[in-house]
């Protein structure tokens, strides 16, 4: 009786179980059993590229919302093989081009003639070219033209353009055109047109991320009559400003951001106000000023400013003598009298050591709208009333004494940088002195660039941040302590139990020592990135690789069950045949390598990575050579030529960065 009891009761609990795996798959909903509208809803917070490989050839439905779809469509090109962009362009673009609405490129590859083409993409409204070679510019701006409804353009290269006009003929030239970013580098060898390009540029925002000698801006504006939003870079011209021509001003701007890196008179920046834009409400203005003057700048605003609401000002000067700095101190008095209390535009003036010990900053602080803050040390306060930053996002400090002699505030930091000037020691503390100023529960990255930080220091500054996602620090000096004694010091322990740090990056040369120090004291490590040698490469790699270190993403990439996906790889010196094969064969994944490499070594190492019985290369798409040159650039070309090396590759060389890239 006892068994047959036994063997109901062993039924029951299986028939129970039974239910209630039942029940509980009738809870769980598959993305297939998702309504077409919410799959559309997801499909929005995801990258297009992505959206293709997980989806198009999951089943006919998928692909069907995919290809079949009147939505709009945003194209994310990313850096991929040349055969993924075939399949990519094929299965998605060419049969939605009607629908494309965005195009994004990131791929210095794409912009070949062969491989992209704007045309016939008539519902294009926002193109985003980056990474792109000035030498490619023209026949891509050429397609432009048909691009009837683009509004929204951004164009950033990877080197200099030494002549900007015929860009500037192009993009100012486009009917629909209302926002444009140029990232054109700087080249002062030619000069604008004096002839207006388009008198009928539609631009509204414009944003010229390079300098712009002042000779030049007058032809310049006038040929974006219709700006509300622009923003420049002031460059000096050591010639005359002509002051006999007729000015351009520009009737529709109420906002200018304007920066200049040389030591600007005033007198300048009356002229470019006065005549250019005397309508403007909100005016950022950052950079080096020769004197400061608070009753010149009073009169300027209240004659010929008289729209202006918002001043968001960072001036630097730099005194030589007691006269200047006495000057100054008086003109800072001026700067808090009634005609700025009144349209609340605040001053505050810092002593700034960093760049010269003469140095002071005159900034505003209401409205301030700057995310980032240096904290220095300072001889005397110049005001002693506490200033709450609510916008500033990250602040960098030079010293102790800097944290000792600030009387602000920033409530609203979650980024924080130390700076190289803090002390060695390990018994002075600074958490109570960073606490006062910036609440560190809420830093979530943590700069050291102190090389004398102590690890001991280090470990109790981060039992004060428990937030903290991001690490970065330049040494791991254990003084008299080991490995062994630095994993049983009870901080140290204590701290592995309770940080949620998931990427570090250690500048320093790191051993395998200082490597297993940084897995046990963040078990969360995601990204891990720091500089090895290559005779430590396989020791460390062995134990990063390791099943048990599973959380690990080795710079930037998760490792799948069962095996490591590492697929991005940098490597500081030089790079040998040897080091390569054992690299690919830890790392079977790879796709991107960026590494120093002799001229001599490019044929041996390339044949190898092309070779088809090579099953550990089957990933790679790409290469980046740092530290290369024009040899390089003409050895691998023969390379190409010669049909050396097989299947479809494509060859740029950045003078500017010194590096050569091939890609497949």
């Amino acid at each position: 009786m006892e068994q047959i009891k036994r063997q109901l009761c062993d039924n029951f609990e299986e028939n129970k179980r039974k239910k209630f795996i039942t029940k509980s798959d009738c809870n769980v909903t598959q993305i297939e059993d998702l309504a077409n509208e919410l799959l559309y809803d997801i499909f929005e917070y995801l990258n297009s590229y992505n959206i293709y490989q997980s989806f198009f050839r999951l089943n006919h439905r998928f692909r069907s919302l995919l290809v079949e779809s009147f939505l709009p469509l945003e194209i994310h090109i990313p850096l991929i093989s040349s055969s993924s962009f075939d399949s990519y362009n094929q299965d998605m673009i060419m049969p939605n081009k009607q629908r494309i609405h965005s195009i994004k490129i990131l791929n210095s590859f794409m912009y070949d003639d062969e491989v992209l083409s704007l045309l016939n993409k008539i519902s294009l409204r926002t193109l985003i070219l980056e990474n792109i070679e000035s030498n490619r510019l023209r026949n891509l701006l050429n397609q432009l033209t048909s691009l009837s409804y683009l509004s929204s353009l951004s164009i950033i290269t990877v080197d200099q353009v030494p002549c900007k006009n015929y860009i500037y003929r192009e993009v100012f030239h486009l009917p629909s055109l209302r926002y444009c970013r140029l990232s054109l580098g700087n080249h002062y060898s030619l000069y604008l047109s004096t002839s207006p390009v388009n008198e009928q540029s539609s631009i509204e925002h414009l944003i010229i991320d390079y300098e712009i000698k002042d000779s030049e801006l007058n032809n310049f504006l006038s040929c974006v009559p219709q700006l509300r939003r622009f923003s420049l870079k002031l460059s000096k011209d050591y010639g005359s400003t002509s002051t006999n021509i007729p000015c351009y001003v520009l009737n529709n701007l109420i906002h200018l951001s304007l920066k200049f890196s040389y030591n600007i008179t005033f007198a300048l920046l009356e002229y470019i106000f006065i005549n250019h834009f005397p309508f403007i409400e909100i005016l950022c203005i950052s950079g080096n000023l020769t004197s400061i003057d608070a009753n010149k700048w009073r009169q300027l605003i209240s004659m010929h400013l008289l729209k202006l609401r918002i001043f968001d000002v960072m001036f630097e000067i730099v005194l030589y003598n007691d006269n200047q700095k006495a000057e100054y101190e008086e003109q800072v008095k001026l700067f808090q009298s009634s005609f700025w209390i009144e349209r609340q535009w605040f001053f505050h003036s810092r002593l700034d050591q960093k760049l010269h010990s003469n140095r002071r900053i005159l900034f505003t602080i209401n409205p301030y709208r700057r995310k980032n803050y240096e904290l220095h040390s300072e001889v005397t306060a110049e005001n002693e009333n506490q200033i709450i930053f609510k916008s500033v996002d990250l602040v960098q400090i030079q010293n102790e004494m800097a944290i000792n002699q600030c009387m602000d505030y920033f409530p609203n930091t979650t980024q924080l940088t130390l700076s190289d000037g803090f002390s060695i020691s390990t018994y002075r503390s600074i958490e109570s002195g960073l606490n006062r100023i910036l609440p560190l529960q809420q830093i979530k990255t943590l700069v050291i660039q102190c090389h004398h930080f102590s690890f001991l220091k280090m470990i109790k500054l981060l039992s004060y941040i428990p937030n903290l996602d991001t690490l970065t620090f330049q040494t791991m000096p254990l003084f008299k302590e080991n490995k062994v004694s630095i994993e049983q010091n009870e901080e140290f322990q204590s701290l592995c139990k309770t940080n949620c740090v998931t990427t570090v990056t250690f500048r320093q040369i790191c051993i395998l020592d200082k490597v297993q120090i940084l897995i046990i004291l963040f078990p969360h490590l995601q990204h891990l990135v720091m500089n090895i040698q290559m005779k430590d490469m396989e020791l460390i790699l062995r134990f990063l690789l390791n099943k048990n270190n599973h959380d690990l993403v080795l710079l930037s990439f998760k490792p799948a069950s069962g095996t490591n996906c590492i697929t991005n790889i940098t490597i500081g010196g030089t790079c040998t045949l040897e080091k390569l094969e054992l690299l690919v064969m830890l790392c079977p994944r790879l796709q991107h390598i960026e590494m120093g490499i002799a001229i001599k070594d490019i044929g041996p190492l390339l044949r190898f990575i092309v070779d088809d019985n090579n099953l550990n290369t089957r990933h790679l798409i790409s290469f980046c050579f740092i530290d290369s040159n024009s040899c390089s650039f003409q050895h691998l070309t023969v390379l190409l030529s010669s049909k050396i090396l097989f299947g479809k590759w494509k060859v740029l060389y950045v003078d500017k960065k010194s590096k050569l890239f091939l890609w497949t």
